[in-house]
């Protein structure tokens, strides 16, 4: 959803600042940027593993982008 919003790739923070405001992430780990950042790049890697296209890319170092977007 934030993603979709910003319409363009932001980094992990600015995703987790946004998630945080809106409500849509338990925030009670003490690194849950980093736990963001984790999520985004575990979702890349096991959904490659599995042979499907991740819904979103790595557009730089802690930036992500929807893979629409990249189309």
């Amino acid at each position: 959803m934030v993603l979709e919003d910003a319409g363009q790739p932001l980094h992990y923070t600015v995703i987790a600042e946004a998630i945080k405001k809106q409500g849509l992430y338990d925030t009670s780990s003490n690194n849950w940027y980093k736990a963001v950042n984790s999520d985004l790049s575990k979702n890349i890697r096991v959904m490659e593993a599995n042979g499907e296209e991740p819904w979103v890319y790595r557009a730089s170092p802690g930036v992500y982008g929807l893979r629409k977007w990249k189309k």
